[in-house]
């Protein structure tokens, strides 16, 4: 049940609203790809960094799931503790050199050198060097420093920031949003390891607005497989809710081949019809499906004002760098009311790591399923 609504509306608008009609397409999708979860392995590394939360100079307050590692009573757990991180954010280490069982059943690697050789041969991670970091590092990915011998020493993961600017959490000494500059006052060698997406779904163009009666806007889903492996993508539009004014005039295909570092699209139209009405949304769900992993979208389409400085238009915000993710979740406490800055303030929201669903005019959470003549 939605417990709490939002809704933006500024006097220009409702002014706007009464004298123009407009109706325009958005599309969100989430999450950014398909297997590994940043934001999971983050929330792991928040939550399990500190294994002396007692303060009482005993670390025993770690994960009790996995072991903790220590020599001569000293801690050498920092490359456990990233393995913990990644496997929390669905990423397999069980084939790694030097993997140990667990007691929750799971294989992590506990030395530094071969964390770097699984990230870099088995990941498919991006390895680089150097004290400036690569332009695409962000949260989930790890840092490795290092001696002058060139052997890895400490392993860390990546938790806020970006560019020069990012925080690192890390167990030995345990550590969270430490910045990149107090490890390199302490390593001379310092690899950092980014991992790409490995399924990157866009729609283009994300936001057209309809002017005309019989107006006919056509968009693109493209999703760019950056594996090894050629892989085939399932697709489906959902209804959620009708339009009076605006159908689907062309499905995208149900199907796309997606070769092995390659991409490929479809295309889907939409059309408005006799009149434009204020307020009278077509909604779909574009889902995604790529080995039984499912990426999805809420695609509108609706009547509304026009506003020149509305924030959607200021980014394409179906590109997987938009800087605030929407978490888009039908089950969602938060609900965002279905005109105004809709976008805005779902990606604003994600920003927070906070679910929404969408309202209707009426304060009603939007059906996930349309039933019709008896029929779902």
């Amino acid at each position: 049940m939605i417990k709490f609504f939002l809704k933006l509306k500024y006097s220009l608008q409702q002014w706007l609203w009464r004298n123009f009609i407009v109706a325009g397409i958005i599309f969100t999708f989430v999450p950014y790809g398909l297997t590994y979860d940043r934001d999971k392995a983050v929330s792991y590394a928040e939550d399990w960094w500190n294994t002396d939360k007692d303060e009482d100079g005993i670390h025993t307050d770690y994960n009790h799931e996995y072991n903790y590692y220590s020599i001569a009573n000293k801690c050498r757990d920092c490359a456990n503790f990233v393995s913990q991180c990644l496997i929390a954010g669905r990423l397999d280490l069980s084939d790694g050199p030097g993997a140990f069982l667990q007691p929750c059943g799971k294989k992590t690697i506990i030395n530094c050198d071969d964390l770097h050789t699984h990230l870099t041969n088995s990941q498919n991670a991006a390895h680089s060097s150097g004290s400036v970091p690569p332009d695409d590092i962000e949260v989930g990915d790890v840092v490795i420093f290092g001696k002058p011998n060139n052997t890895f020493a400490h392993a860390t993961i990546v938790v806020g920031g970006s560019g020069q600017d990012i925080q690192l959490a890390a167990h030995c000494t345990d550590r969270y949003s430490s910045p990149l500059s107090f490890f390199l006052n302490q390593f001379t060698l310092v690899a950092y390891y980014h991992f790409p997406t490995d399924f990157v779904v866009s729609v283009h163009p994300s936001w057209q607005n309809f002017t005309e009666p019989h107006e006919l806007h056509t968009h693109y889903i493209t999703i760019k497989n950056n594996t090894k492996e050629s892989k085939t993508a399932k697709i489906k539009m959902k209804l959620i809710k009708k339009s009076k004014c605006l159908s689907l005039t062309k499905s995208p295909a149900s199907t796309l081949n997606l070769p092995a570092k390659g991409e490929a699209s479809t295309s889907f139209t939409i059309t408005s019809g006799e009149e434009l009405i204020p307020d009278d949304n077509l909604i779909h769900q574009i889902i995604v499906d790529i080995d039984g992993v499912e990426s999805s979208a809420i695609q509108y389409a609706n009547g509304q004002n026009i506003v020149t400085d509305h924030p959607d238009e200021s980014y394409d915000i179906s590109d997987p760098r938009y800087p605030t993710p929407a978490k888009i979740d039908s089950e969602a406490d938060v609900g965002v009311y279905l005109n105004g800055f809709v976008d805005g303030v779902a990606h604003l929201l994600g920003r927070f790591k906070e679910p929404v669903w969408f309202i209707d005019r009426d304060f009603e959470p939007l059906p996930t399923e349309i039933k019709e003549k008896g029929r779902k």
